[in-house]
């Protein structure tokens, strides 16, 4: 994870807190952390980051990548790095095919 993450998560953190108020208790923060609204996902290219009453799974998305050892890296432009495929998915909205998510062909990626 990088740091750009962990400030994410510690802001939805801290956006939790703050919308609990004064009285800050585990059921009270529970309460609010679900009249929240979403930060991420769509198009945005960052986790979906929610919670819900009953799903307190916090990334409510993700992706399909897979790596590519020719394909150069965007952090050191050394070759292999992971690609993503299509766009990310949301939980329980993963699309449904026999042979799993069409992969690039060799020499394309």
């Amino acid at each position: 994870m990088t740091a750009s993450q962990w400030a994410r998560h510690y802001s939805m953190l801290a956006n939790f807190m703050e919308a609990t108020g004064p009285r800050l208790t585990a059921p009270n923060m529970q309460a609010a952390a679900v009249g929240l609204p979403p930060v991420g996902g769509g198009d945005s290219g960052k986790a979906l980051l929610q919670v819900a009453p009953g799903d307190w799974t916090w990334m409510q998305d993700t992706r399909f990548v897979y790596f590519d050892k020719h394909k150069a890296s965007s952090y050191n432009g050394q070759p292999g790095t992971y690609v993503q495929i299509g766009p990310r998915y949301n939980i329980g909205q993963f699309p449904s095919s026999p042979s799993g998510p069409v992969l690039p062909t060799a020499g394309r990626t």
